[in-house]
């Protein structure tokens, strides 16, 4: 989910495309855009929507079963009529396989996570393999007698957010309670705080090839979706067991880029999904129930 100005891109695919366009004053869905298919800027399953350093008049996707990453103008998505699909202005093609999400971090870099010996990667368009390879996987040295890198790598997904201004990245995990923040600096990440406050229990599901783990009953999910201002980072927070809806959530955990705590924000609906304002003034909560439903908060 993305704001910009007043509207709202909602990955919310039907049978022809991916992306709702949602005006958000008067909660109504006003375009579709991002065409299902395999053409030139054609689309299937999204793994990573996100920010284009320096352009918030773009949005960035990655799919993740075509390895390819893809830039579209908000504005010409605007204009385009029925007869015409929108293009994209930038296609990138054959990323590394093993990746599972990356995101755009500005002078031609990527950065992403995925079935490799180290949590992150850091990538170039045009190569076949990470140039760069950072920091163990959370919890590595009390499971890696025991997991191969690929489970925990299963284990340990989550949102990767860069900072609007593009200087740090900030990793909030799907399955436990735990983040990283990291500084970025030419070809290098520079952690500056890890937190691991809960503990994932799982073990591996599957055989050979079959790249699962499968989470115990009384495991605790963690941070369902995380977004950021310039300022503050907003984790949607689910604590609840997989027997539950554990990704309705309730509660917000505010932080700052320097991975202090600030409060705890508790919505009064469950949501599956938030953004934030520019200015930190209101969060707006979707529900992913085959509807356009919208709730916002103010702060």
């Amino acid at each position: 989910m993305y704001q910009y100005g007043g509207l709202l891109y909602v990955v919310d695919p039907d049978k022809n495309y991916v992306f709702s366009i949602i005006d958000i004053a008067k909660d109504k869905m006003v375009s579709r855009f991002g065409k299902i298919g395999e053409g030139p800027c054609e689309l299937n399953r999204i793994s990573s929507v996100l920010r284009v350093p320096g352009a918030p008049n773009k949005i960035g996707v990655y799919c993740m079963q075509k390895f390819s990453y893809f830039e579209f103008g908000l504005d010409q998505v605007l204009k385009k009529s029925n007869d015409k699909e929108a293009e994209c202005e930038l296609q990138l093609k054959n990323f590394d396989p093993n990746f599972m999400r990356v995101i755009n971090i500005g002078n031609n870099r990527f950065l992403g996570v995925g079935f490799f010996d180290k949590k992150y990667a850091l990538t170039s368009p045009g190569t076949t393999m990470p140039k760069f390879y950072y920091m163990d996987y959370h919890f590595q040295n009390e499971f890696q007698s025991e997991y191969a890198n690929e489970s925990l790598a299963m284990a340990s997904q989550g949102d990767l957010v860069l900072k609007p201004d593009g200087s740090k990245v900030f990793f909030g995990a799907h399955n436990f309670m735990g983040f990283d923040i990291f500084k970025l600096k030419e070809d290098s990440l520079i952690l500056e705080k890890r937190a691991e406050l809960t503990t994932p229990k799982f073990k591996k599901r599957g055989e050979g090839n079959i790249l699962s783990v499968d989470f115990s009953s009384d495991n605790m999910y963690g941070y369902q979706k995380s977004v950021a201002s310039d300022q503050f980072i907003y984790a949607l927070y689910s604590g609840k067991n997989k027997n539950e809806e554990y990704r309705l959530c309730k509660w917000v955990y505010v932080y700052d880029w320097n991975g202090n705590f600030i409060k705890r924000i508790e919505l009064d609906r469950e949501v599956s999904s938030i953004t934030v304002s520019e200015n930190d003034s209101y969060l707006i909560g979707t529900v992913d129930d085959g509807k356009a439903n919208l709730y916002r908060f103010d702060l």
